[in-house]
Parts: C-alpha cells; structure tokens; sequence
C-alpha cells in the first residue's frame, strides 16, 4: 500500500505544483486534502473504506485489510478511526472536501488524480497491493 501512497504522492507533485499553493502534496493531503487522499485509493482499490478520526473528527483515512493508512502510509492509531457512515461522508466533503474555485481543469483533486493515475496503467502494482494483503 505504501508504494500505491508514494506513487499519488509523486504524481500530485508532479500535476499540481501549481495548485498546492506553495506546499508539496504531502502536506496537502495531512492538512484539509484528506478526504480528496481517502477517495483516490477507494477509487483504485474497491474494497477499502474510508474510515474518520472518531476522536477528532479533523481526519480522515482508508480501511484496507484490517489496516488504517492515510498519506503517510500505516497509522499507528488505527483504534481512533471507524467506517464513515453516509452522513460522515457527507460531513467530510463539506469540511475536507475541495471548493469549487479549486478544482484543477474543472475536476475535484481526486478526479483528476484517478484519471491520471488510471493513465499511467498501474494495474499490476494493485493488484500486487491486493494479493500481499491476502
């Protein structure tokens, strides 16, 4: 998973430099991008969940294979995190979510990302992430 999370981290680099006002990608997505970070994967790998910080309700990550990650790969704290319900969802695209005016070519940060990702055929890398965790 962490090569799946690096492999983001590089290409939002690379495609955003000029949307990520001043930070790299990294830092984005740890602070207010989390959301955009948790549906990529989710995008890419059907059966994660995204999950939210029960204890703070400031962060969100994905639940794949009994493990919590976010952009920094494995959280060391997975016991604060719980599946988001559809309200939680919601909650997370309004306080986490990218506003319009921020939207890169007219698609959240996330839909761009998966078009580019998707671009890039990393098939073999998911599934090599998906039988690992098997």
């Amino acid at each position: 998973m962490e090569d799946l999370i690096n492999f983001i981290i590089d290409l939002a680099n690379e495609e955003l430099y000029e949307h990520l006002d001043g930070n790299n990608a990294r830092e984005y997505f740890l602070h207010g991008g989390c959301f955009e970070f948790s549906k990529i994967i989710k995008s890419l790998i059907k059966s994660s969940r995204i999950v939210i910080n029960r204890r703070t309700n400031s962060h969100c990550g994905i639940l794949y294979e009994r493990n919590i990650y976010d952009v920094l790969g494995k959280v060391n704290n997975p016991q604060d995190f719980e599946i988001a319900s559809n309200d939680d969802l919601e909650y997370m695209q309004e306080r986490f979510g990218i506003p319009e005016k921020q939207n890169v070519e007219g698609k959240s940060v996330s839909e761009f990302l998966v078009e580019r990702v998707k671009e890039c055929n990393i098939n073999k890398l998911i599934e090599r992430i998906e039988g690992e965790e098997r």
